[in-house]
Parts: structure tokens; C-alpha cells; sequence
């Protein structure tokens, strides 16, 4: 796998699970500011884990009976969210303004650069919102 992402594609692919770098632990692709949007993740997500701490939130696909691997996607650095429990595929596109989500974290004047507006989509509709300064996708191994 090419370390660098193709910004001719529209939609960001998933990293390959053959590629030691893909798995966890490893280097997950990170898409930082400045990066391509919309990655669509087509399998089924759910939110996995908050940490409070570290401000990290991680979405985990369902496993079903025959996968090798799940899809996480983890937003870094978490400003604001807005989140389902779980999506029927999860398309993330990166707005420049949104003054509903600037309201509710009560930025009146936006996040600061280095942060940025994602809306969340759940079979093509509006399903909430990440305000985060990255976001890193990983394919891991379930053992089964």
C-alpha cells in the first residue's frame, strides 16, 4: 500500500488488510487537514468507545460470521460530536461552516483550523457530527 492517498479519487479507500500497516497497532491512514473527503466506509458501524481522556472516539464495524477483519475509524482529538449508536454504512464529508454544529459547542466563530467540521451520514441521510483534528481508518484482524 502507497503511503501517500490518492486525492484524484472522490472517496478515500479502505486500507487494504493484507498490509501489515493496516492492522492494528500499526500505521492506521490517517486523514488530517487538508486531506480528501468523503470516505465511505460500506460496512455497518457501530460507536465502540469514548475516551474521555484522550478525547478519541471509535466507530467499530459488526462483525458477521465469515469476516477476517473489522473496520474502526477513529477521530482524534475530539472538539464536539453529535452520534448515532450505530450507521447502515457511514459516509464522513468535511463541511467548511456549519453554524448548527458552531452553536452547539458554542463557538461562535468556528473551531480553530486545525480542527474539522465532519458530518456523519447513515445510508446517504444526516446522521450527526465529529469536530476533530483527525481522523485515522484501520483494518484489524478479529482472530476468527
Amino acid at each position: 500500500m502507497d503511503d501517500s492517498i490518492d486525492t484524484q479519487s472522490p472517496l478515500l479507500p479502505i486500507p487494504d488488510p493484507a498490509d501489515p500497516r493496516a492492522w492494528a497497532g500499526d500505521e492506521p491512514m490517517t486523514v488530517t487537514p487538508g486531506e480528501p473527503l468523503p470516505l465511505h466506509l460500506p460496512r455497518d458501524m457501530q460507536v465502540w468507545s469514548y475516551q474521555v481522556s484522550h478525547r478519541t472516539l471509535l466507530f467499530r464495524s459488526f462483525w458477521q460470521s465469515g469476516d477476517s477483519t473489522v473496520t474502526e475509524i477513529e477521530f482524534v482529538s475530539v472538539l464536539g460530536m453529535k452520534t448515532r449508536s450505530s450507521y447502515r454504512g457511514l459516509t464522513v464529508r468535511e463541511v467548511a461552516a456549519d453554524p448548527e454544529i458552531d452553536r452547539l459547542l458554542n463557538l461562535p466563530e468556528g473551531p480553530e483550523p486545525r480542527y474539522r467540521r465532519l458530518h456523519l451520514l447513515s445510508d446517504g441521510v444526516p446522521a450527526g457530527f465529529v469536530v476533530c483534528g483527525a481522523v485515522r481508518v484501520r483494518e484489524v484482524p478479529t482472530g476468527h
